[in-house]
């Protein structure tokens, strides 16, 4: 968790939250996250798939499973990321602006 908020500090932090690292939904419950890591694991794990193992995506979702199947630690990434996440409206931009104005 430590190297999980340090780099949220320092804006390191994955493109994507650890929800999309296991490509859950934030509501997910223990069972459904332990699911989605099995599933990845099978995929990125060296062991179980030689040809397409990838050590980077594995250890990803470790990070994330580690952090989110902990009620503790899912509790203290959730306010982290409401406390780093921008408060602007993803929506609003040229393109929207621009679609809307034709509309």
């Amino acid at each position: 968790m430590r190297k999980i908020l340090a780099h949220m500090r320092h804006g390191r932090l994955y493109k994507e939250n650890l929800y999309d690292v296991l490509k859950i939904p934030k509501n997910s419950n223990n069972q459904e996250i332990k699911r989605a890591f099995i599933e990845l694991s099978k995929k990125y794990h060296s062991d179980s798939n030689a040809r397409t193992g990838n050590s980077e995506e594995f250890m990803r979702d470790c990070d994330a499973y580690q952090v989110l199947h902990k009620k503790s630690l899912r509790s203290q990434y959730n306010s982290r990321i409401k406390m780093y996440s921008p408060a602007v409206d993803t929506s609003y931009s040229l393109v929207n602006l621009h679609k809307n104005w034709q509309q």
